[in-house]
């Protein structure tokens, strides 16, 4: 069986390449985005999911029971410009992002991860969403005009993983009857 994090990854990222395929890259976050000299290792526009953080409440029977924060960065080229007296395509095409942003939340919200057995986990819900602010390895304002846009979601699942299994035991058993005197 895989784990819940692994299966989760593998279940958000088909159901993001089904529902919005403006997406040309879907990946786990490993800084994809902060360390590279000419071109990030990405397509764009590009998604990077992590799992943040967790936490867990114990239940019975090292049962547990998890809130999991879903991290989702959104990677945008920089195309145009926005300032006021840019013509309206120019600022249409440059805030396109918020589209796919709009579009990401749509396909999540409420969205619940299914396997064979049914859901196995709780529905989606954005909790956060926030502009990025990028600053380069030097400490100064990244210049790579790149646009990212974070949104967080929190689901949750009960981790039976640690769960004793119960095994059946067969034992005989001969009763023989003893008369007391």
């Amino acid at each position: 069986m895989k784990s819940f994090f692994s299966q989760l990854y593998i279940d958000l990222s088909d159901h993001l390449k089904k529902e919005i395929p403006d997406l040309k890259w879907i990946d786990q976050d490993f800084g994809q985005l902060e360390v590279f000299e000419y071109r990030a290792p990405v397509t764009f526009p590009c998604v990077l999911i992590d799992f943040t953080a967790a936490q867990y409440d114990n239940m019975s029977l090292r049962a547990q029971k998890a809130i999991v924060s879903v991290t989702l960065r959104l990677g945008f080229a920089p195309f145009s410009q926005t300032y006021q007296a840019a013509p309206l395509d120019v600022k249409e095409k440059a805030l396109e992002y918020y589209d796919v942003e709009q579009a990401v939340y749509k396909a999540l919200q409420g969205w619940q991860a299914s396997g064979p057995e049914g859901y196995y986990c709780e529905p989606f819900m954005r909790i956060s969403s926030q502009t990025e602010q990028r600053v380069s390895a030097s400490g100064t304002q990244d210049a790579s005009g790149l646009r990212v846009r974070i949104i967080t979601f929190n689901t949750g699942y009960d981790d039976l993983s640690a769960v004793p299994v119960a095994r059946k035991v067969t034992a005989s058993l001969e009763i023989t009857p003893e008369i007391n005197d």
